[in-house]
C-alpha cells in the first residue's frame, strides 16, 4: 500500500495579535443611546484583506447607535453576559423598525448580513462580551444611522 502525503500550498503567514483585554490601547468607542458607551477593540485588524475580528464589551443598560457594516456579514459569538441584537422586520414600506428582538446568552451565536440595520442593546446588569467576525475586509465598517431608516451620521 503507497502512502501519499498531500500537498498543501501556504501563500501568507500565521499571524497572531495580543489579547485586546491586556492592550487597552487599541481600544475604539462607537455611539451609545446612554452614558454608559460599548467599547470595541480591535484583535484581528488589518492583519489580512479579507476579515478581521474585535472583541465588544457593552457595559450594563446600554445601546448602539442604529447602525449597519456595509458590505460586510457579520458573526457573533456570546462569551459572557445576556445581551440583544434589535433589527427590523422590514414589513411595510415605512416599518416598523426595530420590531425583532433576539436574544443571545454565552454559547450563542448570530448572523448580521451585510446592510442589515441593527442595534447592541445591553438591558442587563453585568457586562456583555461578544467575539465578532466581519468580511470582507480587515478593518471593521461601522456606518451609524440617524435612527431606523435614517440616513448616515456625519
Amino acid at each position: 500500500m503507497t502512502r501519499h502525503i498531500p500537498f498543501i500550498l501556504s501563500f501568507g503567514t500565521v499571524s497572531s495579535s495580543r489579547s485586546p483585554i491586556s492592550d487597552p490601547s487599541h481600544s475604539r468607542r462607537y455611539g451609545s443611546r446612554s452614558l454608559t458607551l460599548a467599547h470595541t477593540q480591535s484583535a484581528i485588524v488589518e492583519l489580512s484583506p479579507s476579515i478581521c475580528g474585535t472583541l465588544m464589551r457593552a457595559q450594563p443598560h446600554s445601546a448602539s447607535a442604529v447602525h449597519h457594516h456595509g458590505t460586510q456579514d457579520t458573526i457573533v459569538y456570546a462569551v459572557s453576559g445576556y445581551g440583544s441584537l434589535v433589527s427590523s422586520s422590514g414589513k411595510g414600506k415605512d416599518g416598523p423598525f426595530g420590531d425583532v428582538r433576539q436574544d443571545l446568552k454565552p454559547g450563542d451565536w448570530a448572523l448580521i448580513p451585510a446592510y442589515r440595520e441593527h442595534q447592541e442593546v445591553n438591558d442587563g446588569n453585568e457586562e456583555v462580551v461578544w467575539v465578532i467576525v466581519r468580511a470582507p475586509e480587515g478593518v471593521p465598517v461601522v456606518e451609524n444611522l440617524k435612527g431606523w431608516g435614517g440616513s448616515l451620521e456625519t
